[in-house]
């Protein structure tokens, strides 16, 4: 698989006709949680990820699809530990700054293919389907893992915004749980 990688990275075109079928593909082996080997997974989201930064029109074209892939990165992020860990909830540091704010490494891993993706293409495409994924994980009250994730979220959408517009109706929502 790490060979579909490479092939996306240098030469999508090869794989342009058939984008649909591999995007599908890639998506269930991005879903599928019984690998031995985890990693095959994140390749899953790599092989779309790589395709897209290259072949931009086939999410542009295609919100479905674009919408589908972030839920999927968000779903992969909120499968981390379910158990809060006292070095979880009890930072060492003076300062977050002196740690690793996410530790998590499906969440990390899922953040760094949003980045990929808001860099990639404009704010104004990605930052609303994110911000629907966010008020939608801002709602659970039940598990602390959907907060964090959509908390994360948002502070790392705040170095794409170009427009507030973009993410303005996360902003009654955030306040709502600050205040």
């Amino acid at each position: 698989m790490s060979s579909l990688v490479d092939v996306c990275a240098s030469e999508p075109a090869i794989l342009s006709k058939s984008f649909s079928d591999l995007f599908n593909l890639m998506l269930k082996i991005s879903q599928h949680k019984n690998f031995s080997d985890e990693n095959v997974r994140e390749i899953g989201f790599e092989v779309t990820c790589s395709f897209v930064e290259r072949k931009k029109k086939f999410f542009e074209k295609d919100k479905h699809k674009t919408r589908q892939f972030i839920e999927e990165l968000f779903k992969y992020a909120l499968e981390m530990d379910e158990e809060i860990t006292e070095e979880w909830a009890v930072p060492k540091g003076d300062s977050y700054f002196d740690e690793e704010v996410i530790s998590e490494e499906k969440v990390a891993s899922s953040f760094s293919f949003l980045d990929r993706l808001l860099e990639t293409y404009n704010s104004n495409y990605i930052l609303p389907h994110i911000s629907e994924i966010v008020i939608k994980l801002l709602e659970n009250t039940s598990d602390y893992r959907y907060k964090y994730v959509a908390l994360t979220s948002i502070s790392n959408m705040l170095d794409h915004v170009e427009e507030i517009k973009d993410v303005e109706k996360i902003i009654p929502v955030n306040n709502n749980l600050i205040t």
